[in-house]
């Protein structure tokens, strides 16, 4: 199969691309195929003439099989779907970008036609991965009689953190409500309890570093 890119025309056009739980839709016309492709979170997606290389090195048969087909060691992918009643994608990566773009394909002359989107199209999103934490206070040691041992030292909190696919560390930090510093999560402290200590009384915080998308949501 071989790529033509033409620009944007009102007739022919993937627009309005959202994010639905795990489901991404758009809108479109003039299409008789969509090509999604995954991205880096925060990655602005083109087609130009390198993607339109790259994937006419691949056969019709893997090109039109409705699979994810890898293009590199990152992990992005693209793939072609038929148009449909309900134009939709069950996405399985996040943090990512996906894009969407119009094709349309002729069997006979085996060209696909690929509109250029503009603009206005709103022809790609971001896809951010939730992070589900647990955080309690950890129970007071104790002596006789189930009394509180003294000099236990300060209040901690007990905080879980599951296992994260291809984590950096200090992609999560805690820190504390009105203080400045950040303390970076590692990839050694994920799937396992961590004791962290209250700071004058107040229990660590998991925020996410900005603009790699995760979000921090807590189970408790």
């Amino acid at each position: 199969m071989r790529f033509e890119l033409v620009d944007f025309d009102k007739d022919h056009y993937a627009a309005n691309i959202q994010n639905s739980g795990e489901m991404l839709r758009w809108d479109t016309r003039g299409s008789t195929h969509h090509l999604i492709i995954r991205a880096d979170f925060g990655a602005n997606i083109s087609f130009d003439a390198e993607s339109k290389t790259t994937i006419e090195k691949f056969d019709n048969a893997r090109i039109f099989s409705q699979k994810e087909i890898r293009f590199d060691n990152q992990g992005n992918y693209f793939l072609m779907l038929p148009k449909s009643h309900l134009n939709n994608y069950r996405f399985r990566i996040s943090p990512a970008a996906y894009g969407v773009f119009c094709c349309e394909y002729d069997k006979d002359t085996d060209i696909c036609r690929l509109y250029l989107p503009n603009e206005a199209c709103l022809y790609q999103c971001n896809v951010a991965a939730s992070v589900m934490i647990s955080i309690e206070k950890e129970k007071a040691k104790k002596g006789f009689w189930g009394l509180a041992k003294k000099g236990s030292g300060p209040t901690s909190y007990i905080i879980n953190i599951p296992l994260i696919p291809n984590y950096t560390d200090g992609l999560l930090y805690y820190t504390y409500d009105g203080y400045a510093y950040q303390f970076p999560v590692t990839k050694r402290m994920l799937n396992k309890p961590l004791s962290i200590p209250a700071l004058d009384d107040k229990a660590p915080l998991i925020k996410a570093a900005p603009d790699h998308g995760y979000v921090v949501v807590s189970g408790d």
